[in-house]
């Protein structure tokens, strides 16, 4: 018995989804900043609040921690060059954790390079097989 194959491609719901998207005004696209960060920014020659941010508290273009990344990345590169478990880390990664583990008042602490990786590292160690994650579909 000889299948037919079907006409249509198995990628056509993309094409009906995202019609979807920008009938319903969903779509969305990068809009280029042109100021530094912060709780303001300028879009388009207009002056905005950026309620869309990490940096609610201003710390990305604070002159203080500017002048630190600029000696930071004069004195160690531009970045890790590797995972910490492969090729070491850097002793400020370590003077960062145990300051959040004094400020916190914790035995210890760790500093993931990103939401999603610090899900996947705390996940991965603390559930078990027979363990339950709830999680909405903003966890990131």
């Amino acid at each position: 018995m000889v299948k037919s194959i079907p006409s249509e491609s198995p990628y056509t719901w993309i094409d009906r989804a995202l019609a979807t998207i920008q009938k319903a005004n969903w779509y969305r696209q990068e809009i280029p900043i042109a100021s530094s960060s912060g709780s303001i920014v300028e879009i388009e020659g207009r002056s905005l609040l950026n309620f869309a941010s990490n940096d609610y508290l201003g710390l990305a273009s604070d002159e203080r921690l500017v002048n630190a990344a600029i000696a930071a990345t004069k004195k160690y590169g531009t970045g890790s060059t590797g995972s910490r478990l492969l090729s070491g880390h850097r002793s400020l990664h370590r003077d960062l954790e145990n300051a959040i583990a004094e400020f916190k008042q914790t035995e210890d602490a760790i500093v993931f390079s990103s939401g999603y990786l610090a899900n996947i590292g705390t996940i991965s160690a603390l559930v078990g097989k027979r363990d339950l994650v709830v999680a909405d579909e903003y966890n990131h």
